[in-house]
């Protein structure tokens, strides 16, 4: 073994060695790279976390919403409801109050054709003319003190007294007429 198998031996330790050493040199790019994706794998992980973090509070907070939606829905549908109940109360009081108008107008009639008949009488029964009123803001002085008198003779449309509350199956008109046969006599 000469030198020239030692020349060999030591061409070929070098040879391994330069190998090795870019063997190792690759293993160390191999090595960084591993770590710098372990950092971005690392770093993912974490935003993943992150993410997943912020998913869960966003569920719960578009819960919440949810719920406040519905509170919110709730509350107005029974406002509407009330309203609607309302407008529908409204509706019939409205309708009544149309019913009651039409009563009064009628009553109001028959109340003139009244008054129409009565002034009529008088008028027939009674030589004079004489000047009455069928409003209730007629002036007390205006009125004649004999232009309605009742069985007694006594004044009947004094300024104390009002039209409404006198007893007008009581009072003598002056028309000379007789009572019917077998009407009660009167006072």
């Amino acid at each position: 073994m000469g030198e020239a198998d030692r020349k060999e031996q030591s061409a070929a330790a070098v040879a391994r060695a330069e190998e090795l050493a870019k063997d190792r040199a690759a293993l160390q790019r191999k090595q960084a790279e591993l770590a710098a994706q372990e950092a971005v794998l690392s770093e993912k992980a974490s935003l993943s976390e992150s993410l997943e973090e912020q998913q869960k509070a966003l569920v719960v907070r578009q819960e919440a919403l949810e719920a406040e939606q519905r509170t919110q829905d709730e509350h107005w549908q029974e406002r509407a409801s009330s309203f609607w109940q309302r407008a529908e109360d409204l509706s019939l009081q409205q309708a009544e109050i149309a019913e009651e108008r039409v009563g009064l107008r009628e009553s109001r009639t028959q109340l003139a054709y009244v008054q129409a008949h009565v002034l009529s009488m008088l008028e027939k029964g009674q030589p004079e003319t004489a000047m009455h009123r069928l409003s209730d803001d007629a002036d007390d002085d205006a009125l004649e003190p004999d232009a309605v008198t009742s069985t007694s003779g006594q004044d009947v449309a004094s300024a104390s007294e009002n039209m409404w509350t006198m007893d007008w199956a009581a009072a003598n008109l002056g028309m000379g007429a007789q009572a019917p046969a077998g009407a009660p006599p009167t006072a």
